[in-house]
């Protein structure tokens, strides 16, 4: 350190780790801590992480998916040897994946193998290829870099999606052949739908000269009298099959949706707040008439809608807005953030949307905790802006919260999982280290050393996780939580060894 540097440079270098004034660059510095996670491709961590296409588990660590199928082929006398060698694909895979290679495990498992295979015996391949079978996944391989939170937070996003997705098809179907199935049975039964052309064309072509169609007919029209429905529930039926034949919330089958030819079904994904809100608001009022119409056709198909009652009952439905466990049927809108760059106007509509508890899930995502020293503009630094925005969100005490540096994020999927699935805004605060990757710095250890050193801890708060803050606040995954700041032992060797 250069003795010119005064004492405030200095201060400011040991708290941000900028040099400024009479600071010189000495080279490139690694913490000491962090020596012995120089080669991380050589170390078994978190990362990367596989995607799942299916199952229970949106994703898991390749440590994990592998270990789980050494646990079924390294058997027997050559268990040892197998379990080397699919160790070592395990290791290329990272290789590969340190040299900017991406894809999906099988690809990037089959390059290892080809990398390897020439120094290795005739077994390598048989272990390696009986390994990837017991893994039985095939999905997208994700490092941690600055794409990690938003790719992974988009394939949980997408499967939940589609679970409601599947659900308001199918009710949606339902209820289009129900009503549809009243109004051909009221058609049956009336003079029309017993004409003697009506009733020859349902015996069809084969059986047609057997019967007299005619007299048939005259029988049919002077059986039983039957009550006729009335007018007005057969034009509400038809509404209801308008209505949710034409909605464009989810893709109906196409012989479903006969009367809505050419609906395009929404899009949920958007990369600022702002169309987001206007979108939703768009959006607003056919949602409120899709969820009537839904609540009427279970009525009317149970025979339990009475125009006396629900009628104005009906008429004011949605007035004051959707109960949080009718707006949980419908698919949620994503929202992904870069919060480095965020301006105060889309700071305010971010607020605005978990204020008055939108179904929108954000993505807050931060890839430096500093502020550039050099942007006398900057009003706060990154970190302490997510900081204060996740802070205000809990105090909403209405917003799902999930704070963590995205070397966190393998451990934590079912908490995303959870906050996706929260009937309500639900906001997600990343850093994902990826400014010190200008720097050659791992984005990994860059992210874990601030969930480490607190600087970027990990906690939940869930608002439906019990009645009080003991109960909806979670520290789990931080390092040592019980105590103040986390102690690590350092070793090193000397000149004498």
């Amino acid at each position: 350190m250069d003795a010119t540097a005064t004492h405030a440079e200095r201060i400011a270098f040991h708290l941000t780790g900028r040099r400024a004034g009479g600071l010189r660059e000495v080279g490139s510095l690694r913490p000491a801590l962090q020596a012995r996670y120089r080669d991380l491709a050589a170390l078994r961590h978190d990362f990367p992480i596989v995607l799942a296409n299916g199952g229970d588990r949106s994703a898991r660590s390749l440590t994990a998916l592998v270990d789980a199928a050494l646990a079924t082929t390294a058997k027997g006398a050559d268990a040892e040897r197998t379990r080397r060698q699919v160790l070592r694909v395990e290791q290329e895979v990272r290789v590969l994946l340190l040299e900017e290679s991406q894809g999906r495990l099988g690809e990037l498992w089959a390059e290892a193998v080809q990398r390897l295979a020439p120094r290795r015996d005739a077994s390598f391949a048989d272990a390696a290829r009986r390994a990837l079978q017991a893994i039985g996944s095939d999905g997208a391989v994700l490092r941690c870099d600055a794409a990690l939170p938003e790719h992974l937070l988009q394939h949980i996003w997408q499967q939940a999606q589609q679970r409601k997705q599947a659900a308001l098809r199918d009710r949606l179907v339902r209820l289009i052949h129900q009503l549809s199935d009243i109004l051909r049975a009221d058609f049956e039964r009336s003079s029309a739908g017993r004409n003697a052309s009506r009733l020859k064309a349902s015996v069809g072509s084969g059986h047609g000269e057997l019967f007299n169609f005619d007299a048939l007919s005259r029988i049919l029209a002077n059986g039983t009298p039957r009550e006729p429905m009335p007018e007005a529930r057969r034009g509400r039926i038809r509404h209801l099959l308008a209505v949710l034949d034409a909605q464009p919330f989810v893709a109906l089958p196409d012989e479903s949706a006969a009367h809505a030819a050419g609906t395009v079904a929404y899009d949920y994904r958007f990369d600022n707040c702002a169309a987001a809100i206007a979108a939703w608001n768009e959006r607003l009022p056919r949602l409120v008439e899709l969820a009537r119409a839904i609540e009427v056709a279970e009525l009317e198909i149970d025979g339990r809608y009475r125009a006396e009652r629900h009628d104005a009952l009906f008429a004011a439905y949605g007035t004051n807005g959707l109960e949080p466990d009718v707006l949980s049927r419908f698919p949620d809108v994503l929202v992904c953030l870069d919060g480095t760059t965020l301006d105060a106007a889309e700071q305010a509509k971010l607020m605005e949307i978990l204020a008055g508890e939108l179904p929108i899930k954000v993505l807050y995502r931060v890839d430096d905790l500093l502020a550039d020293p050099d942007d006398v503009s900057a009003q706060a630094s990154p970190g302490l802006r997510c900081r204060q925005i996740a802070h205000m969100a809990m105090g909403l005490n209405q917003v799902y919260v999930l704070h963590a540096a995205a070397s966190h994020l393998a451990r934590c999927e079912e908490r995303i999982a959870a906050g996706v699935r929260f009937a309500g805004p639900a906001l997600f605060c990343i850093y994902s280290g990826a400014a010190s990757s200008a720097a050659g710095q791992s984005t990994y250890l860059a992210a874990a050393a601030a969930t480490e050193s607190r600087a970027f801890p990990a906690f939940v708060y869930d608002p439906a996780g019990g009645p009080d803050w003991a109960s909806r606040f979670c520290l789990d995954g931080n390092p040592q939580p019980e105590l103040d700041w986390p102690i690590h032992r350092f070793e090193y060797e000397d000149a004498h060894h």
